[in-house]
């Protein structure tokens, strides 16, 4: 039973440092700034102040409602 756990385990660890490999390029990307990450992410209200789930999830903003992303 122990070889079965370390097997798996070993298969996450790689599994995990497969992926951050991988995805390495993303972490120096920034917003891009011409579509619609300003309206969205760094203006929207919603997202810079300390969450109110009950106005997530009955306010619209920039014509869009979508509770979930808010959260």
């Amino acid at each position: 039973m122990t070889s079965f756990n370390s097997k798996f385990l070993l298969f996450l660890v790689g599994l995990f440092l497969l992926t951050v490999i991988v995805f390495r390029g993303v972490l120096d990307n920034g917003f891009v700034l011409n579509w619609d990450d300003l309206e969205y992410v760094t203006e929207n209200p919603m997202v810079q102040k300390w969450p109110n789930f009950f106005e997530m999830t009955t306010s619209f903003y920039a014509a869009n409602w979508h509770p979930l992303t808010w959260f």
